[in-house]
């Protein structure tokens, strides 16, 4: 599990997920975003994400 502790200034989580890993992101367009890498710290304040997300899921999810 993971925690997001907000910053001075920040009061909103735009996006969040809760799944089976690994956990994979995609952007509008639909080419994949890399993911920072989990942090050994309880509670972390979070790294900004390469570029926007717009989707996020886990390769074990089922597909129709």
């Amino acid at each position: 599990m993971r925690c997001h502790r907000f910053l001075r200034g920040e009061d909103a989580l735009l996006l969040a997920w809760t799944g089976a890993a690994p956990a994979l992101a995609a952007a509008a367009s639909g080419s994949p975003v890399d993911l920072p890498g989990a942090d050994g710290k309880r509670d972390g304040s979070g790294v900004p994400g390469s570029q926007p997300i717009a989707a996020i899921g886990s390769g074990r999810e089922r597909r129709s």
